[in-house]
């Protein structure tokens, strides 16, 4: 799932060996639960809110690589948070 090609490294996600890059996780939050829904990330890795959020039209920013840069700091920061149990919780989600 989530375009791993091979199997090796999805069980190093799903032993917590390995992160998930955030570009999976940029696709786990695009999911859609249904046509306004989806998946609140906050609460993946936080447990803080609730699981499933309405979707919300894009914020506009300034440049992609400074969005991209930003994702990639809030979702290094919320990885480091989580307890292993998160972690691995996270990690059947994305399976």
């Amino acid at each position: 799932m989530l375009g791993y090609s091979d199997p090796s490294t999805m069980r190093a996600v799903w032993n917590a060996i390995s992160i998930p890059s955030v570009d999976k996780l940029v696709m786990l939050s695009n999911l859609k639960c249904s046509e306004d829904m989806r998946l609140n990330l906050d609460w993946l890795f936080t447990g803080d809110g609730e699981p499933i959020v309405e979707c919300r039209a894009p914020k506009q920013v300034v440049s992609a690589t400074v969005a991209k840069k930003d994702l990639e700091k809030r979702v290094i920061t919320l990885l480091k948070k989580m307890t292993p149990v998160k972690q691995r919780s996270l990690l059947q989600i994305i399976q």
